[in-house]
């Protein structure tokens, strides 16, 4: 059984109809159908501070689960179930349906589209303006796009070349450094990666450790949960060398190669 979204009014999304003063409301209809053009890269803005609505009504069917900027719920077949959250927290942050039931060989995940929470002042922090990359990394405590298999100068003439594959990245991916001391590897380092969700606080913080599968060549594999941008930390330890290398991922189905 697959499931897309309606939008009362168009197809895919659109601005929320504003109900009164700091409210946004949204209806969303599920049904069940073939999957054609889910997840498509839309995003439905909001401001900081609105107190945002979401109608949901579940196909006979199914039972479906929704969740959201640290929100879910739960809407029996033929039901409809209404979500209301305050937007506190500025950032984007992914729409998913889950379908919910005894047969998980036939679960379904499907990524609706993104809310974009816009900072009510300048000292907050927004990416709506521009697309979380693909791939980046935190250089000189500024987050930027990078390419995949890009080289980065960590500290003095230490050097990682940062690859993900499958790229772009998917829910599982494996994150590989070759770490280089000039043009010399860096063998027998010690990596540690922790990464979790970059705006929506799901706790994960899941922890890996690197592999060596070559002379100065780690591989991390990461098991990311939802369609999302992730953050994952990694603290090298060696004793010519100790730092951490902050690397961004979007993970989406629409994601194409920087």
């Amino acid at each position: 059984m697959f499931v897309s979204l309606a939008v009362v009014g168009l197809l895919g999304w659109a601005c929320g109809v504003r109900t009164g003063p700091g409210v946004q409301g949204l209806n969303l209809a599920i049904v069940s159908q073939t999957l054609s053009g889910a997840g498509a890269d839309k995003t439905i803005p909001f401001n900081q501070g609105d107190k945002v609505i979401l109608n949901i009504t579940a196909d006979e069917s199914m039972e479906v689960e929704l969740h959201g900027y640290d929100v879910e719920t739960r809407v029996k077949p033929g039901k409809t179930s209404r979500l209301q959250f305050t937007a506190h927290r500025a950032g984007r942050f992914p729409l998913m349906i889950h379908s919910l039931g005894e047969d998980e060989g036939n679960r379904v995940e499907i990524l609706l589209g993104l809310v974009d929470i816009l900072p009510t002042n300048s000292g907050l922090e927004s990416r709506s303006a521009q697309a979380f990359p693909v791939l980046g990394a935190e250089i000189s405590g500024e987050e930027v796009p990078i390419k995949n298999g890009q080289r980065l100068s960590l500290k003095g003439d230490v050097l990682a070349e940062v690859f993900v594959t499958p790229f772009p990245p998917t829910p599982e991916t494996e994150l590989q450094l070759i770490l280089r001391r000039g043009e010399a590897p860096l063998r027998g380092a010690e990596i540690i990666v922790t990464y979790d969700m970059r705006d929506m606080d799901h706790g994960v913080r899941d922890r890996q450790i690197g592999r060596e599968i070559a002379d100065g060549y780690y591989a991390i594999s990461l098991d990311m949960l939802m369609w999302g941008d992730w953050v994952a930390d990694a603290v090298i330890s060696h004793p010519e060398f100790e730092g951490t290398l902050r690397v961004l991922m979007g993970v989406y189905p629409w994601s194409k190669k920087n």
